[in-house]
């Protein structure tokens, strides 16, 4: 069988004519209008569930149709996803960590030393040349103290013109500690300063008037031995709850390149907020000695304990106002408030040896 020749039967291969070019390209018309020939195609939302359209930033400007009894039935420029005048949100919770600065806590001088060789009774008296203060007699706890806050509300009705709010924040304890303890021999020199106001003569042990500054010995060569101890805290807790009651809102639209309403809109609103607040403000100083009495004559150990707790509660009536501008990925607000009402203070003391 004699093959085929390669070349003979090859199907020929079809050629295809190029596009045919337009005479012109089409132009826009006198007015600026684009041709129909370019126009963009629109976007067509869908419906939601309920019938209402949404025409958001998605979709372009366009009218919406809210939900019977939603926004108390106000439809007019688009603001919201669902809702064109306010916010969308029936309910919200808000978190926020705090970082506060407060004023702190002044405080006596509690502990002092004296060089070697200050006669018993001058040791660590306040005023007498050589008494240096250890701790105290300064402010304390000034350093930032970090909290959180926790906020929730709703809108009552079916707009948002009146609601109410609850609130919750406070600050971790905020504590400062303070030791100091002496050899076995009893150096260095300790004491506690003290005003004393009913002293005693040290050879007689009678009344010693007048009334002077005086110190309670915590180490002393050859006399005692032991240490003291400072715990200093502080700690602030607040609830507050209140109706938030719409002054002002506005809504304006976004605007796209060429000048359009097509972007997202911007909300702004002002709100008056009237209701309840209570702080609790706990501060705490505790003084602990250990002594060890060095004289053979008297042997014995001494523990001691001072404390001073402080309660500050407030309870009023709180006012303010907040503003809020919302963007699309952003928001900014600033919040004002005073409150008038009553503290109520109460000191407990107590003390063991």
């Amino acid at each position: 069988v004699a093959p085929a020749a390669a070349t003979d039967n090859l199907p020929t291969p079809a050629v295809s004519s190029p596009p045919a070019v337009p005479d012109q390209v089409p132009q826009p018309n006198q007015t600026g209008d684009i041709p129909e020939e370019l126009a963009m195609p629109e976007l067509i939302a869908p419906p939601l569930a309920d019938g209402s359209v949404f025409a958001g930033p998605e979709f372009g400007p366009g009218p919406v149709s809210c939900p019977t009894g939603e926004c108390g039935g106000q439809c007019q420029t688009p603001c919201g996803p669902r809702c064109p005048c306010g916010s969308p949100w029936k309910y919200w919770v808000r978190a926020e960590y705090l970082v506060w600065w407060t004023d702190g806590m002044n405080l006596p001088p509690l502990a002092t030393t004296s060089p070697s060789g200050t006669p018993v009774g001058e040791a660590g008296v306040l005023g007498v040349p050589g008494t240096t203060i250890l701790f105290g007699g300064t402010d304390v706890l000034e350093d930032n103290q970090s909290g959180g806050r926790i906020l929730f509300g709703m809108w009552l009705g079916g707009s948002d013109s009146l609601g109410i709010e609850g609130e919750y924040f406070g600050l971790d304890r905020n504590s400062l500690g303070f030791s100091a303890v002496s050899d076995a021999q009893g150096r260095p020199i300790l004491a506690r300063p003290f005003f004393n106001v009913n002293p005693r003569d040290q050879g007689t042990g009678d009344f010693d008037p007048p009334a002077r500054r005086d110190s309670e010995l915590v180490a002393y060569p050859d006399i005692l031995a032991g240490g003291v101890g400072v715990q200093v805290s502080s700690q602030l807790n607040s609830v507050g709850a209140r109706f938030v009651v719409n002054l002002i809102r506005g809504t304006a639209d976004g605007q796209d390149p060429r000048g359009q309403g097509y972007g997202p809109p911007r909300r702004e609103r002002l709100d008056m907020l009237l209701g309840y607040r209570y702080l609790d403000l706990d501060e705490r100083v505790a003084i602990r000695e250990d002594l060890t009495s060095l004289d053979q004559a008297a042997p014995g150990r001494f523990q001691i304990l001072d404390q001073f707790n402080t309660v500050n509660q407030f309870n009023g009536l709180e006012i303010g106002a907040r503003w809020h501008q919302q963007r699309p990925r952003w928001f900014v607000e600033m919040l004002g408030k005073i409150a008038l009402g009553n503290s109520h203070q109460v000191v407990h003391v107590n003390g063991a040896t």
